[in-house]
């Protein structure tokens, strides 16, 4: 594992090419550390990405042209080492591109780059996900940052709250294992506001389809202390924690859904699969901004 530290007068960046997986953004002046440090007695990772799934398949196992293939949770980008294509002043570009080992689980060639751009007082991280061979390609793509909660020695977890862009009227849906179930449950009515409690989590990830708001906000309502996570291109929005209580959550965008219960089908027809034609590129992005 290789780390790499990009700073400017407000924040430090710390980024791993394992993964090219984030590690840190330290607000220099406050000494706060907003992204979670992986303390394995509850969760080891920082900011993992997700792909070519997000979620689980069935039984780890899925079919392209009649043939199967394995995944576990959330796909492999992530257990694997990125090139370290390019470094700046305030920038870093990590890819990780097909070999003879992905295509024995994922039979697309495919190159994934993760760009990172220090900003003012955050980071910004462009998504690029292209399309090498000589048939379309399906994947899913998506974030898993987990965040200090509390951010601040004073706060509790339970003294934040997420603060959505605008009022939205959403239902929750729920994974069992990591698949999705037709079980969901009204949870916004015209409101942007979700109090962060333990309870909150008992069952899993809080997960919401068809999100309108672009941003949103984890904040104390005590220290005051928050960041903003913007976001571009994605449809759906998780809220995640251990369910026993870790001082983390993790703010997920997600451009793919898992699996659904009970439904079988090619990986190409997958339900929130996105497709990319030889040659062409699919972006994405978020932003975390400290505020």
């Amino acid at each position: 594992m290789i780390k790499t530290v990009l700073q400017n007068e407000n924040v430090e960046l710390t980024v791993s090419n394992h993964g090219a997986e984030m590690h840190g953004l330290l607000d220099r002046k406050t000494g706060t550390q907003y992204i979670w440090q992986g303390d394995a007695a509850y969760w080891h990772w920082h900011a993992p990405i997700c792909f070519p799934i997000t979620g689980r398949v069935h039984d780890d196992t899925y079919s392209v042209d009649g043939k199967e293939y394995h995944l576990t949770v959330h796909g492999f980008a992530r257990d694997n080492d990125f090139d370290l294509l390019k470094k700046t002043e305030n920038s870093l570009i990590y890819e990780l591109k097909y070999s003879d080992e992905t295509l024995k689980l994922y039979p697309y060639k495919f190159s994934l780059k993760l760009e990172y751009v220090l900003q003012d007082k955050g980071v910004k991280v462009n998504y690029y996900v292209e399309n090498l061979d000589d048939k379309d390609i399906f994947f899913a793509i998506g974030l898993h940052t987990a965040y200090n909660c509390p951010m601040d020695a004073g706060d509790s977890f339970e003294d934040y709250e997420l603060v959505l862009e605008q009022k939205e009227t959403l239902d929750r849906y729920f994974l069992e294992n990591g698949i999705l179930p037709p079980v969901k449950e009204a949870f916004l009515q015209d409101e942007d506001t979700i109090p962060v409690t333990k309870e909150l989590f008992k069952r899993d990830i809080v997960f919401l389809q068809n999100v309108k708001s672009k941003s949103v906000m984890l904040k104390s309502r005590k220290s005051g202390k928050a960041v903003k996570v913007s976001y571009e291109n994605f449809d759906n929005l998780g809220f995640w924690t251990k369910p026993q209580g870790a001082p983390f959550i993790c703010i997920e965008p997600w451009k793919g859904l898992a699996d659904k219960k009970d439904k079988h089908v090619d990986f190409s027809q997958k339900d929130g699969n996105n497709c990319l034609k030889p040659g062409q590129v699919f972006t994405c992005s978020y932003e975390i901004e400290i505020i």
